[in-house]
């Protein structure tokens, strides 16, 4: 995995875990 793509998989989780 990229670093840029580990950056942005990693903003996912942030995003998802502060929805829910």
């Amino acid at each position: 995995m990229t670093r840029r793509l580990s950056g942005i998989h990693a903003a996912w989780h942030f995003w998802f875990a502060v929805s829910f």
